[in-house]
């Protein structure tokens, strides 16, 4: 069976979330927009898809947008709140944000004249609110700082920056693509003029995300159309993406706190296993504030190119650094800024249902094989090595998995006629999803798991 340890990249589609799509996929497929009955069927989904995620975030249902996925949303939010905006043309961003953050400030930079500071971060890929306060000048429009890092999984203090951030009259975006479904999405705890989620890191399918944007909060559009989204966002909604994304975020919240406890002490069960018999093994990020999911580690010496090719001989899928930069051989920014040297990085990441097992067939094969360091000679290679950062990618439960942000893989498995866990809304038709493709992927342990209804009525 192959195993899939890349769920920082992305994670299967939960059972769950298939179900309450497939209406929307087939029989109601109206267009929200058209004013007849198949139309408001599907209107009516997306103001309970709306409803679903504004609950998690306390907020109006009318400050969700949806969007094409994670990307577009930072997007939105970067360009969009800092066009709209008679403030200044001042940024402040950490310097370990997703591409699709500095690369928006690149953009208004370039073409609209902002000047963008980037914040530095210690070696646990820690932003301190100070180093923020230091940065706010009276023209800053917006501060934009990663909730829980992809590559390393720090969580950042992003409250306390927002604090920073609002008592200078700046804005303050977060990226919480990697944080949704572990950590608190409130405005208590997250106090937030704009987040980003995305669909496909949750158990929703790829194509579909939100930006979560607070009244008040203006905005200039980057898509323009139909009107769509109140304006904001243009284009035909995607029903069936709403719907999964909706599903998948609330079954996530429902076992939010269970799930983080108990996959908290694998993980630290595993960054133990992993220091204390791989010869020159480093834990990257925060010792503590990270993701319950995270294990993430540097190998010194190690040739990440001939690691993934070891480990896919063997069954193991992982990956060479993060799927966000897609084909670069440069350097991870956020390894850079952590102090973290080219020669030290390497990266695999885990399966939905991984179990302990599992983790240990990977520490073995780790722990027995000694690359020759000559393979690092090339400077193909060098590039390579600097892109390989090992990371443990823990799975939520149930057959087919909630994939995490994190890399080796801790999972819990479906066991003999134990239910998965749901979340009902009387009236959805119960179809039927063949589990054999997800078996033959090791997404499930090969026991079937029952139909559950999800979804809008």
């Amino acid at each position: 069976m192959t195993l899939y340890l890349d769920h920082a990249a992305t994670s299967p589609v939960r059972r769950e979330v298939l179900e309450a799509m497939w209406p929307y996929l087939s029989t109601e497929f109206g267009n929200p927009s058209s004013h007849h009955s198949v139309g408001e069927s599907a209107s009516r989904a997306l103001l309970w898809a709306r409803e679903q995620i504004a609950s998690i975030f306390e907020c109006r249902p009318a400050e969700v947008i949806f969007t094409g996925g994670g990307t577009e949303s930072n997007n939105l939010a970067i360009k969009g709140i800092s066009l709209a905006n008679p403030r200044g043309r001042h940024l402040v961003v950490s310097a370990i944000e997703h591409p699709s953050v500095l690369e928006s400030c690149a953009y208004l930079a370039r073409l609209h004249g902002f000047e963008v500071t980037e914040i530095g971060v210690d070696r646990d890929g820690l932003v301190h609110a100070d180093d923020v306060a230091e940065a706010l000048r009276p023209d800053t429009t917006l501060v934009s700082v990663i909730y829980a890092h992809n590559e390393v999984g720090t969580v950042q203090p992003v409250a306390l920056i927002a604090d920073v951030a609002r008592s200078q009259g700046a804005a303050f975006h977060t990226d919480a693509v990697q944080a949704a479904g572990w950590l608190g999405l409130g405005r208590g705890g997250l106090p937030a003029s704009a987040v980003t989620i995305a669909g496909h890191k949750l158990g929703a399918p790829k194509g579909v995300g939100a930006l979560i944007l607070r009244a008040g909060t203006p905005i200039e559009p980057l898509i323009h159309g139909g009107g769509q989204e109140r304006g904001r966002r243009s284009g035909t909604e995607n029903v069936a993406g709403a719907v999964g994304l909706a599903t998948a975020l609330t079954l996530a919240e429902a076992d939010r706190a269970v799930a983080g406890a108990r996959l908290s002490v694998v993980r630290d069960q595993f960054i133990e296993a992993v220091l204390a018999t791989v010869p020159g093994a480093r834990l990257t990020g925060h010792s503590v504030l990270r993701l319950p999911t995270s294990a993430s580690f540097c190998f010194e010496g190690t040739s990440g190119e001939a690691v993934l090719l070891e480990l896919e001989q063997l069954g193991v899928i992982v990956s060479s650094g993060s799927a966000c930069a897609a084909g670069s051989s440069d350097p991870s920014t956020a390894l850079t800024a952590m102090g973290i040297t080219p020669m030290w990085r390497t990266r695999p990441c885990a399966s939905p249902s991984a179990t302990n097992r599992m983790l240990a067939r990977w520490l073995r094969w780790r722990r027995q094989c000694a690359l020759p360091s000559s393979a690092c000679k090339k400077s193909a290679y060098l590039d390579r090595i600097s892109r390989f950062q090992c990371r443990i990618v823990a799975v939520r439960q149930a057959g087919w998995g909630h994939g995490l942000n994190a890399s080796v893989a801790l999972a819990r498995t479906q066991r003999g006629n134990r239910p998965v866990r749901s979340v009902r809304s009387p009236g959805l038709p119960r179809g039927r999803v063949d589990g054999d493709t997800h078996r033959r992927h090791g997404f499930c342990d090969g026991t079937r798991s029952r139909a559950v209804a999800v979804g809008p009525a």
